[in-house]
C-alpha cells in the first residue's frame, strides 16, 4: 500500500486526576535505564523520517523550573491529555518499518513526548544506509557520556547524510550539551544548527535542519524537556568516514538520550 503521509499521531488520555509533581522512585514497570540496541537496519532507495509531539505545556524557559501541565488540544471534557502531529513523506513512498518511541516523566506535570520513526522506500530516491537504535540512559557531569557505534561502513568524501536524536530533560539555556559525530580515529564533528547552538544542542525543541520539522498541536517552540531533532551530517562527512560513531553528553545538565537514527547515501 502506498502512502503519502508518514504518520498522524494523536492521543487522548481519559480524565481522572491529572499527573502532579512527584519525587517518588520509579514504579514497577518503569525503567531507569535500558541498554541501546539496534532496531532497524536497511539499505533501500528511500530514507528515514519522523513525526513528533510533546505532552507538556507551561511557562518558563528551563523545564525544571517551569510550571508544567498536560497539553490538551481537543474538545473532549473527559480527557486531560491530547495532542497531534503529522509529517508527510514523498508522494508514492512505501512505509517499510515504523516504531513509536514514548518517553519522559509523565508523573511530573506531563513532561515528555513521542516520536514515530519510519523507514520508507521510493525507487527514485538515492540508495541509503539506514540505522535506528534506541534505549534509555542518563548522561551528564556525574554520569559520563553515551557512546554508540551507528555504522561501521566507510563513507566516501562528500557523502550526504543526516542524524536524528531523541532525548529527554534537555534544558533550554543550560549549556554544555555535546552530541558529536566521530568519523575516524581522530576526527570528531559537533552537531548543531541555527536553532540548536553547538553548546546547547539539547534545548527542548522539535527541529529539523534548524527549522520546525513537524506539523503539530500544540506547536510551542519550547517543548519543556523533550528533544526530537534531525541534523545535517554533510559537514561531518565532507572528508569521508571510516566509521560513524556518536558521543552524547553534557558538562552542565543531566540529559537522557533515547534514540539516534542516522542515514547516509551509498555510492556504488
Amino acid at each position: 500500500m502506498r502512502r503519502s503521509v508518514l504518520c498522524a499521531l494523536s492521543c487522548a488520555v481519559p480524565s481522572a486526576a491529572p499527573p502532579v509533581a512527584s519525587a517518588a522512585p520509579p514504579t514497577p514497570g518503569e525503567a531507569a535505564r535500558a541498554p541501546f540496541a539496534a532496531r532497524h537496519r536497511a539499505e533501500p532507495h528511500g530514507g528515514i523520517d519522523r513525526a513528533a509531539d510533546t505532552s507538556a505545556k507551561g511557562t518558563g524557559t528551563v523545564d525544571d523550573k517551569a510550571a508544567i501541565g498536560c497539553a490538551d488540544v481537543d474538545d473532549d471534557p473527559n480527557a486531560y491529555d491530547s495532542r497531534r502531529a503529522e509529517r508527510r513523506v514523498p508522494a508514492g513512498s512505501l512505509i517499510a518499518w515504523a516504531r513509536l518511541r514514548r518517553g519522559g516523566n509523565p508523573r511530573v506535570g506531563g513532561r515528555g513526548g513521542r516520536t514515530l520513526v519510519a523507514a520508507y522506500g521510493k525507487e527514485s530516491e538515492p540508495l541509503r544506509r539506514l540505522r535506528v537504535r534506541d534505549g534509555f540512559e542518563t548522561v551528564g557531569p556525574r554520569s559520563g557520556e553515551l557512546r554508540a557505534a551507528l555504522d561501521g561502513h566507510r563513507c566516501p568524501k562528500g557523502t550526504r547524510g543526516r542524524l536524528g536524536v531523541i532525548a529527554h530533560d534537555g534544558d533550554r539555556r543550560t549549556s554544555g550539551d555535546y552530541p558529536e559525530v566521530r568519523t575516524g580515529l581522530r576526527e570528531t564533528t559537533g552537531t548543531g544548527d541555527s536553532a540548536n547552538s553547538a553548546n546547547d544542542v539539547l534545548n527542548s525543541g522539535i527541529i529539523e535542519f534548524g527549522r520546525a520539522g513537524t506539523t503539530r498541536s500544540p506547536a510551542a517552540g519550547n517543548t519543556l524537556g523533550y528533544d526530537s531533532d534531525v541534523f545535517d551530517l554533510r559537514g561531518a562527512l565532507r572528508n569521508g568516514a571510516d566509521r560513524v560513531h556518536v558521543r552524547l553528553g553534557s558538562r552542565e545538565d543531566t540529559v537522557r538520550p533515547g534514540a539516534p537514527f542516522p542515514q547516509a547515501d551509498v555510492r556504488r
